[in-house]
């Protein structure tokens, strides 16, 4: 991912244009990276960043970590953010968001309960505990 590697298939391609058709360029946005290439760890220098920095955060959108070097010497280490574990399970389809918030504040219940009134089984039980 360096620039140096980045301008020199352009140049090869330039020079075979006359006798094939180029391939077309795409946009890093919206460049599908296999499960390979985002494991991959890419090393970039601070002025590739300065200079791409936007292909540089759709590559870490799509999941890569970009380590930012200077004069060769990791400085820094761009990552995606870490998936919540409510995210992960909503993912999985464990569990099913709610469709619309409830306000605590003002929620009334909509129909009477028909089981046992579980506050006074709870205190019944205590006392019987305690003696």
């Amino acid at each position: 991912m360096t620039t140096a590697a980045k301008k020199a298939p352009a140049a090869k391609a330039s020079k075979t244009a006359s006798s094939k058709k180029a391939p077309a360029k795409t946009s890093p946005a919206k460049k599908v990276v296999s499960e390979v290439e985002q494991a991959i760890e890419y090393q970039i220098g601070i002025r590739e960043l300065r200079q791409d920095a936007s292909r540089v955060i759709a590559l870490v959108e799509q999941g890569a970590s970009i380590t930012i070097t200077k004069h060769g010497k990791p400085v820094a280490t761009i990552n995606p953010p870490k998936k919540s574990k409510w995210d992960i399970l909503v993912e999985r389809d464990a569990i099913t968001p709610a469709k619309k918030k409830i306000d605590v504040r003002t929620w009334k219940p909509t129909g009477k309960y028909d089981g046992p009134d579980l506050t006074a089984i709870f205190l019944k039980e205590r006392a019987e505990a305690r003696h």
